[in-house]
């Protein structure tokens, strides 16, 4: 769903419509992608601002196990299974934060759209 809304939002700039003509799909986006960036549009995916981990879970009954620690212990440092805590996420997110702002600082763009998922 991220890159459906990060097309969404694309499509403010450039109607991806007007490469309908192109018949191979791949061929069509490297098009719409090449006008956006003639257009000085540029995008940069950031592994730091992904939704929560909140690990394999397979079997309903380790599910209901950790919901019930996870209230009991604290929802935003509860830790799951090969998983992450909220704490871990605003950690993780707290780095792409002070990432954005150097870029403001050295002004690598005049704006930044940011799509971003769930708790971060």
């Amino acid at each position: 769903r991220t890159v459906e809304t990060f097309h969404g939002i694309l499509s403010a700039w450039c109607d991806p419509k007007e490469f309908d003509h192109i018949k191979d799909p791949m061929k069509r986006m490297k098009a719409w992608y090449g006008r956006l960036s003639d257009m000085g549009i540029s995008w940069h995916e950031d592994p730091r601002i992904r939704e929560q981990d909140f690990g394999n879970y397979q079997n309903t009954v380790t599910i209901k196990k950790c919901k019930r620690e996870r209230h009991r212990f604290g929802t935003f440092y509860y830790r799951f299974p090969h998983g992450e805590s909220a704490s871990d996420v605003y950690d993780r997110v707290s780095t792409f934060l002070d990432s954005l702002w150097r870029s403001f600082d050295l002004k690598r763009s005049q704006n930044y759209v940011l799509v971003t998922h769930g708790i971060s």
